[in-house]
């Protein structure tokens, strides 16, 4: 019985020891939402509202940005690319639908995972992403 109250004692003390030092003190460790100001230069504002607010259903967020979201929670975007033969960034989910030169640009569109829109717009090789101006159906 000693034993038995020793032990969950003990278990009792560790398990305490692991609260961070945030949740003792009663901050939350939750990560800040991402700034306006710092994709500016990077994304749509209505693809960036929408990429913030990713968590919810996807039929609020259409109704509140215009942008439709698939079944797959993906988005049909353009991506100017930062330079004409740069290619796109490995590790995100992007199916390529078509690409267009347009003078000394190169336009990629292609649908993009909503909850990777943010990083990656701020890829090096980005240069800006928005909501296509003819849509492909």
């Amino acid at each position: 019985m000693r034993i038995a109250l020793l032990v969950l004692g003990l278990l009792a003390l560790g398990l305490a020891g692991c609260t961070s030092p945030e949740a003792a003190n009663g901050s939350s460790s939750e990560p800040e939402a991402p700034d306006w100001e710092t994709y500016r230069d990077h994304i749509q504002q209505p693809l960036f509202n929408l990429a913030v607010d990713h968590a919810s259903s996807s039929d609020d967020a259409e109704r509140e940005t215009g942008v439709e979201i698939t079944t797959h929670r993906m988005v049909q975007v353009e991506i100017q690319m930062a330079d004409p033969t740069a290619e796109l960034p490995t590790g995100f989910l992007v199916l390529e639908e078509g690409r267009a030169e347009l003078g000394e640009s190169l336009i990629v569109q292609a649908y993009v995972r909503v909850d990777q829109l943010l990083d990656l717009s701020l890829e090096p090789e980005i240069g800006y992403i928005r909501t296509p101006t003819q849509p492909r159906r």
